[in-house]
């Protein structure tokens, strides 16, 4: 069985990755022919898409000590697999159900012309709101 470990560096890997990614969707929408609200659309779908790809590292490797209100690291270290990763799971489900909703709104505005700054509010709000559904995932060391 691998050993628990510290690390950080599928974060910053992430991290480093959000720009590059984000350049070259909007590179390839651009190329695309896709009009400016389309360009805006596909950059938010993206940013839903990272946040989710973050949230699947963090279920897959287990780094729980990484979510803001869970468990430290040795917490985590002395915890069960199967309780690290139900943790990482319910975090993760939250948020992809959040976000595939947000997604279908996001689209549905975009079919019916709605404006720029509306489907950014729309967005934003619905990151917020996959955000505080999390809030009642409580760390359970058992």
């Amino acid at each position: 069985m691998k050993e628990y470990r510290k690390s950080y560096r599928p974060l910053v890997l992430w991290s480093l990755a959000l720009l590059p990614v984000m350049l070259g969707t909007a590179t390839l929408a651009e190329k695309g022919g896709t009009d400016e609200r389309g360009m805006i659309a596909v950059m938010m779908i993206t940013v839903m898409l990272m946040l989710i790809l973050l949230m699947w590292m963090i279920w897959k490797g287990e780094y729980v000590y990484w979510i803001s209100g869970g468990p430290s690291f040795e917490e985590a270290k002395a915890a069960d697999r199967e309780v690290r990763r139900e943790f990482a799971w319910r975090h993760f489900t939250a948020m992809l159900r959040g976000e595939l909703a947000t997604t279908a709104l996001l689209l549905i505005e975009y079919a019916l012309g709605a404006h720029e700054i509306v489907m950014a509010l729309s967005v934003g709000a619905g990151i917020v709101a996959s955000a505080i559904s999390m809030i009642g995932i409580k760390w359970e060391d058992k």
